[in-house]
């Protein structure tokens, strides 16, 4: 029986296609939640456009005697919008803070999975040597130069801290190479908001 295709892969394009994998499903799940400030825009677009469209019927002569109704229309949108600014404007706190939680939850289950699925196919030498710079199948993994170096102990030797610390640096460095080369910073940047960059995705 012939080996299937993924099996025949080196163990770092394996890690490699289930990052990809994993970016595209958290950016999909975030392109999908609307900030409250784009949603109030998007709302108030909509009835504005509907203003516009009853507005232009209302001075067609032909539409004279709907005028009466047309009004009634433009008045009912009218106070809708109204509405729509007082309840923004009353609420936007609390939309803020949960729109913060939803993208949060989303961002940390999406690390947590990234981080079992490395630890799954790679071991810690790999981490290491990435982060060193030594040669590697993962050497785009490897830590930013600017940053300290820090002596990593192996996860068996004892400090689950050390762990999650390592595998957080070697996720945002994973991130940074594969959010540039695959273009999808600016659309998870779009689904965050501009108050939340790519440090803080990785850093929760």
């Amino acid at each position: 029986m012939a080996a299937s295709r993924d099996t025949s892969l080196p163990k770092s394009i394996l890690v490699f296609n289930q990052i990809i994998e994993e970016v595209a499903r958290c950016a999909e799940k975030l392109a999908g939640i609307r900030s409250p400030a784009n949603k109030y825009k998007e709302d108030v677009q909509a009835l504005r456009t509907k203003l516009d469209a009853v507005r232009s019927r209302i001075l067609q002569p032909d539409n004279m005697l709907e005028r009466h109704a047309l009004q009634a229309e433009i008045q009912g949108h009218t106070a809708e919008l109204e509405r729509l600014e007082r309840g923004y404007e009353s609420g936007v706190r609390d939309a803020e803070a949960e729109y913060g939680r939803r993208v949060d939850t989303i961002v940390k289950a999406f690390c947590e999975t990234l981080a079992e699925s490395m630890s799954t196919v790679l071991d810690w030498r790999d981490f290491e040597r990435s982060r060193r710079g030594q040669a590697s199948p993962t050497k785009c993994c490897q830590e930013d130069p600017s940053e300290p170096e820090r002596s990593i102990r192996h996860p068996d030797a004892g400090s689950s801290d050390t762990m999650r610390s390592t595998v957080r640096r070697v996720i945002r460095n994973i991130l940074g190479h594969l959010l540039t080369k695959l273009g999808n910073e600016k659309r998870i940047k779009a689904a965050m908001g501009e108050r939340r960059d790519l440090e803080v995705l990785v850093k929760t």
